[in-house]
């Protein structure tokens, strides 16, 4: 994210319009995408099911039209006769082959089947005649050996009841030809067994008879039992013999009729249907497989779509990126270049830009910054050439302090000499006092330089005051080497003692107090004098005339440091005043918190006094 916002605006342009341009393209395809392939695998869903429960119609139709010939066919009393009588040579064998011939062909429907057939017969000795011929005994012995292996056979050939199967066995007659369907039934005269009929159909014709109705190209259709395939289409995708036997237990087993899984690695949709045959022994089911992506490769035609349209977008992008380079970005870099000038200090460098957008507003408005910057820079050389000039005049009008240092050494020196200590210990702080105030090298000091002053100060105005009133100072220790302005605090401890105490009857109580509150240095005064009607306080609040501020050196007061504090610190410092007519009043001065060199100048940001002092 950081290494992102310190690029620079060609690259954040490009970045930023690639953004919009084309991930919405790319993700409102890929909605359109998912939703268009789900609704195209709903309507195929729907579509599986209805062609394969039409095709299960068909199908079970016509595999019901066999097995009631079949049935029919050994419901028949001459052909239960003929099939149960004994037959001792070729003679009788080919009048019976006549009489089945007449009996199962002239008179059943089966001579109005479209598909070609087969039919055996094997009567209660063991012979076997077909729709050709009888058979010799060595095909005979052949064939029964073959049939003996199989269930459904000696179901048939013990059973006592009529039952019916359909299986998918080989062409007895021609064993090398395609895979047959046969029909098979017992046939049962008075309760006992007495043969078999077979009726058997090529599996290419009910082949093609799924290949009629399907939804894919890819489309493989099955006509399975519980675990062999009894018919598949010849045009399958996939073979039986490549599908899992999960998928053949699942179906055996699933309530459903539809579901997906793999096969050769590739997702398939598998539909199914039991087919309703009456009078069969055993169950079957007609099985659909189709490729999921043969159904949904229409989806793929949106895919490269969304990726021509995220091409097409690409260019788009390169386009607007240089149109916006060139109308926005590149000015942009020149204000930066500019910009760069002016912090290396060159102030007579101006922007060249015509347009009027508002880029152009704000190359103007540089200039115009510059040229104000130019002339505050020009005033403000000029009020400290004026400031250093009153300065110098302020020092000339003052007597000389070594004149008065030295006066007041003498007057020490007698006051000694004719035994008045008081006298001298007055003229040392009135010395100390003097100096103090004529150090004009250092405008700040140290808090406890300051304190130290404020106790000489104290001294000389209990004596004034013959003592009218008592004082307490408590200062943090923490606070001692603190830097702050020289004479701050003795303003307005004289306006308290003068103002406050001047015509108070009763014994006044003066209380100093320093501390760190906030990261801020503050400063309380209060004294329970006679206080300050609102309408003074208001005008010593308001106090802001800048014209007054160098002549305001010469009469010390409360205007005086709070002007100090704003020139030097900014308007997040200065002083806060609460005060009763008749009960005293309160002030606070807030002040940086700095501690370190006493000639450090102080630049901080201005603002509102903090809230938290005030309470």
């Amino acid at each position: 994210m950081f290494t992102f916002i310190n690029k620079s605006l060609r690259n954040k342009s490009l970045v930023i319009l690639l953004l919009l341009g084309i991930v919405p393209l790319i993700v409102s395809g890929l909605i359109i995408n998912a939703f268009t392939s789900r609704l195209l695998i709903q309507k195929t869903n729907y579509t599986a099911e209805q062609t394969i429960d039409k095709l299960s119609l068909i199908v079970s139709k016509n595999l019901q039209g066999f097995v009631d010939i079949v049935f029919y066919s050994t419901q028949n009393k001459e052909l239960q006769s003929i099939v149960s009588s004994k037959l001792y040579n070729d003679n009788q064998k080919q009048e019976v082959f006549f009489n089945i011939y007449y009996e199962i062909f002239n008179k059943q429907l089966i001579k109005r089947s479209d598909y070609p057939y087969q039919y055996f017969v094997i009567t209660s000795d063991n012979n076997i005649f077909t729709n050709f011929s009888y058979l010799n005994d060595v095909d005979k012995e052949k064939i029964l050996k073959l049939l003996s292996s199989k269930y459904w056979y000696n179901s048939l050939l013990y059973s006592q009841i009529q039952k019916i199967f359909i299986v998918s066995e080989p062409n007895y007659l021609s064993p090398n030809s395609t895979q047959h369907l046969y029909i098979c039934s017992n046939i049962i005269k008075n309760m006992s067994p007495v043969g078999i009929l077979l009726i058997s159909i090529d599996e290419s014709y009910i082949s093609k008879l799924l290949d009629n109705v399907r939804i894919s190209e890819k489309s493989s259709i099955f006509i399975i039992d519980k675990n062999n395939c009894l018919v598949e289409s010849g045009s399958n995708y996939i073979h039986f013999n490549e599908i899992p036997i999960e998928i053949i237990n699942k179906i055996n087993n699933y309530q459903g009729q539809t579901f997906n899984y793999k096969v050769n690695n590739e997702k398939v949709l598998i539909n199914f249907r039991n087919l309703y045959i009456n009078g069969i022994e055993n169950n079957f089911q007609l099985m659909m497989i189709t490729p999921v992506k043969d159904i949904t490769k229409d989806v793929s035609y949106i895919k490269y779509i969304i990726l021509g349209m995220s091409f097409l977008s690409i260019i788009a992008v390169l386009f607007l990126s240089i149109l916006i380079n060139k109308n926005i970005i590149n000015p942009i870099l020149g204000l930066h270049d500019f910009a760069k000038k002016v912090e290396s200090g060159d102030l007579d460098v101006r922007v060249n830009y015509n347009q009027k957008d508002e880029i152009g507003k704000l190359a103007e408005m540089f200039n115009n910054m510059l040229e104000k910057i130019k002339q505050n820079i020009e005033e403000i050389k000029e009020k400290e050439e004026s400031k250093r000039k009153l300065e110098i005049e302020f020092l000339q009008s003052q007597i000389n302090p070594h004149f008065i240092y030295n006066t007041l050494d003498i007057v020490r020196w007698l006051a000694e000499m004719m035994k008045v200590p008081s006298i001298g210990k007055a003229l040392v702080s009135i010395a100390g006092l003097i100096r103090y105030n004529y150090d004009i090298q250092n405008s700040t000091v140290s808090v406890k330089k300051e304190i130290k002053h404020i106790e000489e100060y104290i001294y000389l105005q209990k004596l004034r005051y013959q003592n009218k009133f008592i004082s307490k100072i408590e200062i943090d220790d923490e606070i001692l080497d603190c830097v702050i302005l020289k004479l701050i605090l003795q303003p307005i401890i004289e306006n308290s003692i003068i103002h406050g105490f001047g015509n108070k009857k009763e014994l006044g109580n003066l209380i100093i107090k320093g501390k760190k509150v906030n990261k801020k240095l503050v400063f309380t005064i209060s004294d329970d004098g006679v206080g300050i009607s609102k309408a003074n306080l208001k005008k010593i609040l308001q106090f802001n005339n800048q014209d007054n501020i160098y002549s305001s050196m010469k009469k010390i007061g409360i205007a005086n440091v709070i002007q100090r504090i704003k020139l030097n610190y900014g308007e997040e410092y200065g002083l806060k005043i609460k005060s009763n007519l008749s009960k005293g009043t309160e002030v606070k001065i807030i002040l940086p918190f700095i501690k370190g060199d006493i000639s450090k100048k102080i630049i901080l940001k201005k603002g509102p006094l903090d809230e938290d002092i005030n309470n």
